[in-house]
């Protein structure tokens, strides 16, 4: 697992402030507002982090499903907002609860649980998660070209 924090008042915009999860997801919060993908937008809006579709067993969603990338066939994702319940349940409602991660482009899953949420902006805006690693499932074509070669070494 690798811990990701985002101090109170901490430049968003500098590396060490964004969990950089492959080259195409860098998760971050600016002053106020939720997370974004700082790779691809400039700044939060409703269906950020851009690349990302997240998946928790809150709001009558995945209810009976084990919450695990592992498990990622069985679970319905949504962007992040939709997630966690929408602006009236907002983003704490996450935190200490298991969630899947989805980055799209890439086609991984990964394990997360959010550990912090500050609510206001004048909190400095902090949070801070719990992750699995960023491990691509391997495809056909690599597993078959794999065999392949597994075959034709052998002969």
């Amino acid at each position: 697992m690798i811990s990701f924090a985002k101090a109170a008042g901490a430049d968003h915009t500098l590396a060490e402030n964004q969990d950089r999860i492959t080259d195409a997801v860098w998760i971050t919060r600016a002053g106020s507002a939720g997370i974004y993908n700082i790779a691809s937008e400039d700044f939060y809006r409703s269906s950020s982090p851009a690349d990302t579709e997240w998946a928790w067993a809150l709001n009558g969603l995945n209810v009976g499903q084990e919450i695990a990338a592992a498990n990622y066939e069985s679970l319905t994702f949504n962007t992040w907002l939709v997630a966690h319940g929408g602006e009236g349940n907002g983003p704490p409602s996450t935190v200490g609860i298991p969630g899947v991660l989805h980055l799209i482009s890439d086609d991984i899953y990964i394990d997360i649980s959010f550990i912090s949420w500050g609510e206001r902006p004048e909190s400095g805006t902090p949070f801070s998660y719990i992750r699995s690693t960023a491990i691509p499932e391997p495809s056909t074509a690599l597993l078959l070209t794999l065999g392949l070669v597994g075959i034709a070494a052998r002969r």
